[in-house]
């Protein structure tokens, strides 16, 4: 087993993203449920999907699951990053309120940059900071329709707190969940 200070080190050792660009840990899962490492993380990534090229990989699974009789869905992108998730929802046709959370001010602001730049005017997806394990500020109990989780879960998972802030998280999820309402949690 490696000694700490070698565990240490190889977590510090510059890592090359899928981009080419080096950064100070990229892939050590240890650190994802790090503010801090997301806020280092999306001043590279202003725009990244998780286990997906893209959203149009999963918009047939929301349509199955959704479309046609739930398109006015009350979605919240639990963790959306740096995601075009909703914006791409509202452009194929989702007319609910979308939102989207993520502690990371980078992402949040790249977010809302892209949705306003897609051009959706006042049913623009909305995006905000929050910690998933604590929405009380922004979601009220049973205020939600489906909660879309991809990846976050699995990179809460990957930290050494995981299960707690996961159970945190779950228990949150299962507050603002409406009657029938719908959690998508994509993982790899």
């Amino acid at each position: 087993m490696p000694s700490r200070k070698r565990q240490r080190e190889e977590a510090e050792a510059p890592l090359t993203d899928d981009r080419g660009r080096s950064h100070p840990g990229y892939r050590d899962y240890r650190f994802y449920s790090e503010q801090r490492y997301w806020q280092q993380r999306h001043t590279l990534d202003r725009s990244f999907e998780w286990f997906l090229t893209g959203t149009a990989q999963l918009m047939p699974l929301l349509d199955l699951l959704l479309a046609p009789d739930r398109l006015d869905s009350r979605v919240l992108d639990l963790g959306c990053g740096t995601s075009s998730l909703l914006s791409d929802m509202r452009a194929a046709g989702y007319t609910g309120q979308l939102r989207g959370v993520d502690f990371s001010p980078r992402a949040v602001s790249c977010c809302s940059a892209a949705a306003r730049a897609a051009g959706h005017g006042a049913a623009a997806p909305s995006f905000h900071c929050a910690d998933a394990a604590n929405l009380s500020s922004l979601v009220g109990d049973g205020d939600v329709d489906v909660v879309v989780d991809k990846a976050t879960l699995h990179g809460i998972f990957s930290s050494p707190r995981g299960e707690q802030i996961a159970a945190r998280v779950l228990s949150e999820v299962h507050r603002i969940m409406a009657d029938g309402g719908m959690l998508l949690s994509i993982s790899g």
